[in-house]
C-alpha cells in the first residue's frame, strides 16, 4: 500500500489553561471521539430522519425536533481508584428546564457475565443561558469510563448546546501539554482496489511549540500486523491545528485500523474501515442452500426504557438503517428478530389492548428489511413475565395478558428456579388468535416462524408442545408456504439439549409441527470444547432420527469460544474475532446444519470509543474484519452444502463443500496446537476474507484457510485432502 499527500495551511486557536483528560474536548479535531446514541421515534418522526451532532465553536448542538432520547458520548477515560475526579461541561438549551443526566460510567470484569458497574451522574435541568453543571467521582476500582451527556424524561423540543467539556483530577494537576491526533475516512465499507480517502488532524493542546515526527499506522485486525505505514514532520505553534488529506489505495480484502501517534505525550483516536469484495443478492430458499445469518441486525427499544409510551429505532452515530446497508453488503440475508429486535414480533407491542391490533411497527421493519433483501425470521411467543422475573428488564406480554392467564405450576427440573411460579400460561384462544393475525398481517413476507426462545428454560416440555401445536396449526392454514421452526432447546445457564425436555417433546409428537429444529449449543462452542461441536451436533441429529427427521437450524450461539475457569468473566465473551465467528459458520455448515444465525450483530462491531469497558450495545456502528470475513463467506459458501470431512492428528480439521457444482474446502487448526503445517502448494488457497496466498508450506492455525483444486477432478481434489500430511 502506498499513501500520497497533501499539506493545508495551520490556524491558531486558543488553549485551555488545565489539564484536561478528555480527548478533543474542544473539538478541533472535528467530530473525533464523540458519538452520539438516539432513539427515532415512530410517532414524532415517522420518515426516521437521523439528525447528527451539529458541531458549533467550542462545543457541540444537540437538535431536538422530535423530543427523542439521545445520549451523547465521549472517548472512555482510564480512572484510578482512589482519585477524585471532577467532570464538568457548559450547558444551554432553547427552554428554561431541559432535563440532562451528566456523569460517566465503567464497567469492570466481575463474576461470569455479572460485570461490575461504577456510575456517577448528577441531574441537571439547562436553562436559556450557559451554565456550569459538574459531578465529581472516586471509583473503586480502576477502569476505563465513559463520560456522557443524557437525555431525561421526555426531551422537550428545543436545542441542547453543549461546550466547555473537562475531566480533572481534583487534586492540583499540571496545564495541558500534549499532542492529539485523529484519523478519518470518507466511507465505512470499501471495495477492493478502491482508495479510501483519508484526513489527518494533528492539534497542538499544549503551551509550546511543537515540532514532532507523526506516524500513520495501518494494522490488519485480526493478526495485528503493520500493513503500511508513514512518517512525517508536524511543526505546529501552541493551539494550532493541521489537517492533512491523504489516500490509501486498498489492494486486499480485510479490516484496517488507522492510527496515528507521536513521540512524547499525545492522544489519538483511529478510523475503522474494511476492505470487501461484491455481493450480489439473489433469490434464496432457506429449505434448501445455507444463508449466512444473524440474530438482531438493529435495535427497537421502548416502555419502560423510554419516559414516553411510544417505541423508536435505536440510531448509533448513523441512520437507523446504517447496519442494514453495511450488513446487506456483506452478504448478511437472514435477521432472526430476537433481543433488539423482537419487539416488532412480541405479544406487548402486536396487542397493547385485548383484540385491537397494532402492525405498525413490525410493517415499517419489514420494509426496511425488504431493501435490504433480507429475510425475517421472527420468534414468536414469550411467556416469562420479565419484570417479575428480572426485576427493571423490558415486559414482553401486555398487562392484560399477565392480569387474565394462569400461572405454571409443577414445574420439572429443567426449569430454572427464578423463574418458578414467573411463566404465564395464556388460554389457547389467546395464543392461536395473537399467531393467527400476526400470520395474516405478514402474508408471505415471512418464510419461517420460530416458536419461542429456549423454552426448555422456562417451560415444561407439555406445556410448550401445547403452544407449539397451536401455532404450527395456524400458520400453516394461513401460510401454507411458511415453515416452522421449534424446540429452541439451549444449553445455556446449565441446560442441556440432549435432556428429558428434548426426548418429551419428540416423545408428544413435536416433529409433527415443526419444519426444523433449532438449538443453541453454549456448552459445545468449537469442535475443541470439552463438549465437542460436532459430537454434539450428532447426537441431536441421532435422537431426532429416532423420531423422525427434521433438518437443524442454529438460531443462537452469542459466545464463540471457551473461557477458562481463571479468566470467567474477566474476559467480553460476547465479543468475537473473524476467524471464531468463521469457524463456528464452517462448522454448523460442515456439520449438515441447515441455517445458522448464531451471533448477535452487538458482537460484530468494534468498540472505539467505549474500548476497555464491557458493555453490550456500542456507542457506535463501525466495520470491522469481522464484516470482511462475512462477505467473504457469503461469496464463496453462500449456497453450499457439505461433502466431507477429514481430520488431522486430533488438531486440524477440514470440511469439504460442494458449491454451484464446484469443490471447495475449508482447513483450520481447532486444537490451538502451535507449529502445525502442511503443503499446500498443490491448491489454489484464500484466506478467510479471500485473499489468494502464494507458497508451498503453510502455517495451519485457527484462522480458516480456503482451498480450491488447481487442474483436477472433485473426485482427485477429494483424495488429496483425505491424504494431507500434517506435520
Amino acid at each position: 500500500m502506498r499513501f500520497s499527500w497533501l499539506w493545508l495551511t495551520l490556524a491558531a486557536l486558543p488553549l485551555a489553561g488545565a489539564e484536561n483528560l478528555l480527548y478533543n474536548a474542544a473539538f478541533q479535531l472535528g467530530e473525533a471521539g464523540f458519538a452520539q446514541r438516539r432513539v427515532v421515534r415512530l410517532d414524532t418522526n415517522p420518515e426516521r430522519r437521523y439528525l447528527p451532532l451539529r458541531f458549533v465553536p467550542g462545543g457541540v448542538a444537540v437538535d431536538n425536533p422530535y423530543r427523542e432520547s439521545f445520549e451523547l458520548c465521549l472517548k472512555s477515560v482510564y480512572l484510578e481508584a482512589g482519585k477524585t475526579y471532577r467532570f464538568s461541561v457548559r450547558m444551554k438549551s432553547g427552554v428554561s428546564d431541559y432535563p440532562i443526566r451528566l456523569g460517566f460510567y465503567g464497567v469492570t470484569p466481575g463474576e461470569p457475565r455479572k460485570p461490575v458497574g461504577q456510575r456517577a451522574a448528577k441531574r441537571c435541568r439547562v436553562g436559556e443561558e450557559f451554565q456550569e453543571f459538574t459531578v465529581e467521582f472516586t471509583p473503586k476500582i480502576s477502569t476505563f469510563f465513559l463520560p456522557s451527556v443524557q437525555s431525561l424524561e421526555e426531551p422537550p423540543a428545543a436545542v441542547l448546546t453543549v461546550a466547555d467539556f473537562r475531566l480533572a483530577e481534583v487534586a492540583p494537576t499540571t496545564p495541558d501539554d500534549r499532542l492529539e491526533l485523529a484519523v478519518a475516512a470518507d466511507a465505512r465499507l470499501y471495495e477492493k482496489g478502491e482508495k479510501a480517502k483519508l484526513e489527518l488532524r494533528a492539534w497542538n493542546n499544549s503551551p509550546r511549540p511543537l515540532r514532532e515526527t507523526v506516524t500513520l499506522t495501518a494494522t490488519d485486525d485480526l493478526t495485528g500486523m503493520v500493513v503500511a505505514e508513514r512518517r512525517f514532520p508536524v511543526e505546529l505553534a501552541p493551539g494550532a491545528k493541521v489537517e492533512i488529506p491523504a489516500e490509501l489505495p486498498l489492494d486486499r480484502f480485510g479490516g484496517l485500523r488507522l492510527q496515528l501517534s507521536a513521540p512524547g505525550r499525545s492522544l489519538s483516536h483511529p478510523a475503522q474501515l474494511a476492505v470487501i469484495g461484491r455481493y450480489e443478492a439473489k433469490p434464496v430458499d432457506l429449505r434448501k442452500g445455507f444463508v449466512l445469518g444473524i440474530n438482531g441486525g438493529f435495535q427497537i427499544v421502548g416502555p419502560p426504557r423510554l419516559f414516553y409510551h411510544d417505541y423508536g429505532y435505536l440510531a448509533l452515530n448513523a441512520p437507523v438503517e446504517e447496519p442494514l446497508a453495511l450488513l446487506a453488503r456483506c452478504g448478511i440475508r437472514v435477521l432472526r428478530l430476537h433481543d433488539g429486535a423482537n419487539y416488532t414480533s412480541q405479544w406487548r407491542q402486536v396487542e397493547p389492548q385485548d383484540g385491537k391490533f397494532d402492525f405498525s411497527l413490525f410493517n415499517e421493519t419489514m420494509a426496511m428489511l425488504e431493501k435490504y433483501h433480507m429475510i425475517p425470521l421472527p420468534v414468536l411467543g414469550s411467556f416469562v413475565d420479565m419484570e417479575r422475573a428480572y426485576p427493571g428488564s423490558i415486559p414482553r406480554m401486555p398487562e392484560w395478558l399477565i392480569a387474565t392467564s394462569p400461572r405454571q405450576s409443577g414445574e420439572t427440573r429443567n426449569v430454572m428456579g427464578k423463574l418458578h411460579g414467573k411463566v404465564i400460561l395464556p388460554s389457547e384462544e389467546l395464543w392461536r388468535r395473537f399467531v393467527r393475525e400476526f400470520v395474516r398481517n405478514a402474508g408471505d413476507r415471512i418464510p419461517f416462524y420460530e416458536i419461542m426462545n429456549e423454552p426448555n428454560l422456562s417451560m415444561t416440555a407439555e406445556n410448550y408442545c401445547r403452544y407449539l401445536k397451536s401455532a404450527s396449526e395456524e400458520i400453516r392454514r394461513e401460510a401454507p408456504k411458511a415453515g416452522v421452526v421449534g424446540l429452541c432447546v439451549t444449553s445455556d445457564l446449565g441446560a442441556k439439549i440432549i435432556a428429558d425436555f428434548t426426548v418429551d417433546c419428540l416423545k408428544q409428537g413435536a416433529l409433527d409441527w415443526v419444519d426444523a429444529v433449532s438449538f443453541h449449543p453454549y456448552s459445545a462452542r468449537t469442535i475443541a470444547s470439552s463438549r465437542p461441536a460436532d459430537r454434539e451436533i450428532e447426537a441431536l441429529r441421532e435422537l431426532i432420527r429416532s423420531y423422525g427427521d427434521r433438518p437443524l437450524w442454529n438460531t443462537e450461539l452469542y459466545f464463540l469460544f471457551d473461557v477458562p475457569p481463571e479468566q470467567q468473566g474477566k474476559v467480553k465473551e460476547g465479543v468475537f474475532l473473524p476467524d471464531q465467528l468463521i469457524r463456528r459458520t464452517l462448522t454448523d455448515l460442515g456439520e449438515g446444519i441447515r441455517q445458522s444465525q448464531a451471533v448477535t450483530d452487538s458482537g460484530i462491531w468494534p468498540r472505539l470509543l467505549d474500548e476497555g469497558l464491557f458493555t453490550y450495545v456500542p456507542c457506535e456502528w463501525l466495520p470491522s474484519a469481522n464484516l470482511s470475513a462475512f462477505n467473504a463467506l457469503a461469496r464463496l459458501f453462500e449456497g453450499a452444502e457439505p461433502a466431507g470431512k477429514f481430520r488431522y492428528r486430533d488438531a486440524a480439521v477440514c470440511y469439504l463443500f460442494r458449491k454451484d457444482g464446484a469443490p471447495v474446502a475449508a482447513l483450520w487448526n481447532y486444537a490451538g496446537k502451535s507449529g502445525l503445517r502442511a503443503d499446500l502448494s498443490p491448491f489454489r488457497v484464500l484466506d478467510l476474507f479471500g485473499n489468494s496466498l502464494e507458497g508451498q508450506q503453510f502455517e495451519v492455525t485457527e484462522s480458516p484457510l480456503y482451498l480450491y483444486p488447481k487442474n483436477e477432478n472433485e473426485a482427485d481434489f477429494t483424495a488429496r485432502l483425505k491424504k494431507l500430511a500434517i506435520k
